[in-house]
């Protein structure tokens, strides 16, 4: 690994497109855009959601901290230029201090934080690197394992370049999970996941968000169709073949989990929220047939849906014995007692209990009768 350590000059240094924290919607408008017009607009991207005042403020009352140095390769297009692929926000920060006018949102507060310092640092402590593929994994243990965490989608934009990267005709998926496994310090099997739902999403992405409103690539929560991948019956749905494609994932079905999760009705409401919850009543849905149809018919809500899908036969099966176990465990203490008035609501709960009991069997036998008329 070949790299230098020296003072760059904050205006010979350009914000990097390809940063996994800019999202695709940006690269792709920008890839063709001058230095200048594409540092304006990751500049008016990281203003909105990367805290940046607050970062200009630190940087303006403690310096930049050498130990932090950035981490740049030199700008293709601008041979005097250079490109930070590590400190971004730090870039855009100093960038902001200098110069306040850049700022095309938030201009008062970013106005406000510059004017308290009158001469922010202008040599940076850098490491030029010859290329890109040189701080691959570096990146990877800071932002996946340590301390400053991308988001889920940043972190999986990340493992699928460094996937592109190893990747040879002769190697199997497995080594490869491995070796970026060991690279960012995690498991293979977590890996495995994230790429794979990378696929998905970026079907999702390629076909524009199957055109649902307001969705993009700023706003898809990407960590909902990792976690989707975690829940047995859901996995099963979304990686169904059916045997018309060589396709590892159902294409029709993906679209379908999509517009569960993202598309609004008239309520501005879901039929899945996304949340730990509502996957796992999806999951136990995904499991029953007539479940599934009535809740794709939107015959049924999620929650009644997941009524029909529960097992009957055995919570009633579990029930019973388990309410057999604490009665028995009552009767057995039974003689212990002196005062049973001391028992709250001990009278309303027995008649409680045999009340239901009578009600289960007497359910039972009028079964048992229509069964018998019906033969």
């Amino acid at each position: 690994m070949t790299e230098e350590l020296k003072l760059v000059n904050i205006n010979d240094i350009n914000l990097d497109l390809e940063n996994p924290r800019v999202p695709l919607s940006i690269r792709k408008q920008d890839s063709a855009k001058s230095s200048d017009e594409v540092n304006k607009d990751i500049l008016e991207y990281l203003i909105k959601t990367g805290s940046l005042t607050e970062l200009m403020l630190s940087i303006g009352e403690n310096g930049f901290f050498s130990g932090e140095a950035l981490l740049l390769i030199n700008d293709p297009k601008n041979k005097d230029k250079y490109i930070v692929v590590e400190g971004n926000r730090r870039v855009s920060a100093l960038k902001l201090l200098h110069n306040p006018e850049l700022a095309t949102v938030s201009v008062n507060k970013i106005k406000e934080a510059s004017e308290l310092f009158e001469e922010p640092p202008s040599q940076i402590p850098s490491i030029i690197f010859q290329d890109r593929d040189e701080i691959l994994k570096y990146l990877g243990y800071r932002h996946i394992t340590g301390i400053k965490n991308w988001k889920a989608l940043e972190k999986a934009r990340y493992m699928n370049t460094m996937y592109q990267k190893i990747k040879k005709p002769e190697m199997q998926d497995s080594a490869v999970y491995q070796e970026i496994a060991k690279s960012i310090g995690s498991q293979r099997s977590y890996v495995k996941r994230i790429l794979e739902a990378f696929e998905l999403y970026s079907y999702i992405e390629e076909k524009d968000f199957f055109s649902i409103p307001g969705l993009n690539d700023q706003n898809f929560h990407f960590v909902n169709l990792s976690d989707s991948l975690n829940r047995e019956n859901i996995a099963q749905f979304l990686r169904e073949n059916d045997g018309r494609t060589d396709d590892t994932f159902n294409k029709d079905n993906l679209k379908e989990w999509t517009e569960w999760i993202f598309k609004e009705n008239a309520e501005g409401g879901t039929r899945l929220k996304g949340t730990s919850s509502d996957l796992k009543d999806l999951d136990l849905v995904l499991s029953n047939p007539k479940a599934l149809k009535l809740f794709r018919a939107k015959e049924a809500s999620l929650s009644q849906s997941v009524f029909l899908a529960e097992d009957a036969e055995y919570i009633v099966s579990v029930s019973l014995e388990e309410a057999l176990q604490h009665l028995m465990e009552a009767d057995r203490v039974l003689t212990k007692i002196d005062d049973f008035n001391k028992i709250g609501n001990f009278d309303d709960s027995i008649l409680d209990i045999r009340k239901l009991a009578k009600k289960i069997f007497d359910f039972k036998q009028a079964q048992n009768v229509d069964f018998e008329d019906d033969v």
